[in-house]
């Protein structure tokens, strides 16, 4: 037996890989089980963690993996097919085997993987199968194993490099592409004669094979044989962008903390060069500026990780809750192949989790419904992903009943969030704002997870925690759509630099409306409580310094005297409310780095973090939702 401590991390890493993989291919043969490339693709992925299980003697997973394996042999002679039932066992396999991976000695719960053993020995052959398993008892079985097959193309084929480039992309539907002859990087490059050949590992029928890689154009001729093997330096076929190496995380985020040093650093020494006239230091500084910049662009770059490798959970868990509620449900994820930042990725899933699954069980349907109104018994809900120059943007949309903006409006009037006069002057987008509203929820009833008014509320505080924003658009039976926009990155941003009583606080600027100076005799008293209009809109006025107990007057920018000077005041907004901050005086931009709170201020909402700036100092960084959370509490 090998070292297992030596190689846990390596085996965790690349077995966490190939679930993953293993549950995108069954979901996809679920859908589709004439799609023999996810067939074999699920076969191969089980054949590989057999061994590495048994490599490092976690015998269950090997047995269970073992099984898992016989299963899909018995689907590639037809006497297995995906219904609803046996994917349900397969899937509860491979939910076992991610508990061995986890697990830091491989154990899995045996009683769990009997009845998973037990129920695919048992699966039920379809008379369908049974006729397909004649007919394929009549002819040989497809071995398992390498082949080399050896294409020429046409003597007048014009772009051979990229002919051979399409011939290399076809045989991947059929196994997995271990080498070529000569090299891919060659291949690429068109560096050959006619004929170059494609060591493919694959369970696939030889003749489908062949009749398929000849149809295409320009080839001429294929050939396979069998047990061949790739030379050393034709070994591996390699991904399109060169080597690959796996970082950490952790790593990448220690990195860019540094970066956002390197960065403060960076800024302190042009504030001293200016306040001394170093004019010696221009140069330098601009050539840091650069050297920073490019750092910071390329370590953002590795942060970046396609959406879909991110997202890879939520079609399966779509799956497994529209069994639960009896309904069929297409969910597709477009724009999977988009590169976002991964901490964005990892802390939008829980509000895309809570529009997902509000969108299954009030959204969609049941099949019954479906059909009296019309429309297909399957229901349809997309998750797109988008990415701009500035933003990332994310919408779940759906087909279903859709908004009734009656039942909005009712449910928020019962609440006591308006009157009913004022509930009719609300327009189509007021009425939508109304279901971020705790307890406002049109659903009929109440699941597991949703139907009492509070998940849309808890949506719309994450995405504005993360200084995004969310709105929504739906058409009374026809479906509904809700759209994310949020930052690029939360790592490195841009503040407003503000002063309350003497000391900096940082403003995201994506939270920043605008600033001016207000005259104490704009300023009203409404039910306890200042507040101004501005665009014919009532704004809450917030004087920060008394608010925090730093102080008072004219130095904090609080006062309340009979001065007709006025005030500066920031207007903010986020999650749809706005309100305006009495600051002492506008400092300006910054391109700050973030770093967390200490454990002992993790309870005061109204801040989220803590900016390092250029001069050496630091400044709290003004949290708007938490802000609008504690004025809501008192």
């Amino acid at each position: 037996m090998i070292e297992v401590d030596r190689y846990r991390e390596a085996f965790a890493s690349e077995a966490g890989e190939l679930l993953a993989r293993l549950s995108k291919s069954l979901l996809t043969w679920e859908k589709n089980p004439r799609a023999v490339s996810h067939l074999e693709e699920c076969f191969r992925i089980l054949h590989t963690l057999k061994g590495m299980a048994g490599a490092m003697g976690y015998e269950a997973m090997a047995k269970l993996a073992h099984v898992m394996e016989e299963s899909f042999s018995r689907a590639r002679e037809g006497t297995l097919h995906p219904s609803p039932d046996v994917m349900d066992v397969l899937l509860l396999g491979a939910d076992l085997l991610e508990e061995g991976v986890q697990d830091p000695e491989g154990k899995v719960d045996e009683l769990r993987v009997k009845s998973v053993l037990s129920r695919l020995k048992a699966s039920p052959v379809s008379p369908q199968a049974e006729r397909t398993k004649k007919k394929s008892a009549e002819r040989t079985p497809a071995p398992h194993g390498l082949w080399e097959v050896k294409i020429r193309l046409s003597e007048q084929t014009p772009f051979k490099a990229a002919r051979a480039m399409v011939v290399l992309r076809e045989a991947l539907r059929f196994g997995r592409v271990t080498g070529t002859r000569p090299d891919q990087p060659k291949i690429e490059r068109g560096d050959f004669q006619s004929s170059f050949s494609i060591f493919l590992d694959s369970i696939s029928e030889p003749s489908a094979l062949k009749a398929h890689l000849t149809a295409i154009p320009e080839v001429e001729a294929v050939d396979l044989s069998s047990g061949g093997r790739p030379s050393e330096t034709a070994r591996r076929t390699e991904p399109p962008g060169g080597e690959e190496a796996r970082v950490p995380l952790a790593r990448l985020n220690a990195l860019m903390n540094l970066v956002g040093e390197l960065i403060v650093a960076r800024e302190s020494l042009r504030r001293i060069a200016r306040d001394y006239r170093l004019f010696i230091l221009e140069e330098g500084l601009a050539r840091l500026t650069r050297v920073t910049s490019d750092l910071e662009a390329e370590l953002m770059a590795a942060r970046m990780v396609r959406a879909g490798e991110a997202l890879e959970r939520l079609p399966r868990l779509m799956r497994d809750q529209a069994r639960t509620l009896g309904k069929e449900v297409d969910f597709t994820i477009d724009g999977s192949d988009i590169e976002l930042d991964r901490t964005i990725l990892d802390r939008v899933q829980e509000p895309l989790l809570h529009l997902l699954r509000n969108a299954l069980d009030h959204g969609i349907e049941s099949p019954e419904e479906r059909a009296k109104k019309g429309k297909p018994g399957g229901g349809k809900i997309r998750l797109g992903v988008q990415r701009t120059r500035d933003r990332v943007i994310l919408t779940v949309a759906d087909d279903g009943r859709g908004v009734d903006l009656g039942e909005v409006t009712r449910a928020a009037v019962r609440k006591g969030i308006l009157t009913e006069g004022e509930a009719k002057k609300l327009s189509k987008q007021e009425t939508f704002d109304l279901l971020g509203h705790s307890g406002v929820s049109t659903a009929r009833t109440i699941t597991q997870t949703s139907g009492r008014g509070v998940g849309l509320n808890a949506v719309r505080s994450m995405i504005a925690a993360m200084g995004g924003r969310m709105t929504i658009d739906s058409n009374f039976g026809q479906g509904t759509s809700f759209t994310l926009y949020l930052p690029l990155s939360l790592a490195v941003i841009r503040i407003l630099l503000i002063q309350v009583c003497g000391r900096p606080v940082a403003i995201p600027m994506n939270q920043v409306v605008e600033s001016f100076r207000l005259l104490t005799t704009q300023v009203k008293p409404v039910q306890g409580r200042d507040v101004f209009f501005r665009r014919d809109e009532v704004i809450p006025l917030v004087r920060l310094a008394e608010r925090w107990g730093w102080g008072s007057g004219s130095s904090g920018g609080a006062a309340k005297g009979p001065e007709t000077s006025g005030m500066t005041v920031v207007e903010i907004e986020a999650g749809g409310r706005k309100a305006g901050l009495v600051v002492e005086r506008l400092l300006g931009q910054e391109e700050i780095a973030i770093v967390g709170l200490d454990k002992l201020f993790a309870g005061i909402p109204e801040f989220s973090g803590v900016a390092l700036l250029g001069a050496g100092n630091i400044a709290l960084v003004l949290d708007a939702v938490g802000l609008f959370t504690s004025l809501d509490e008192e």
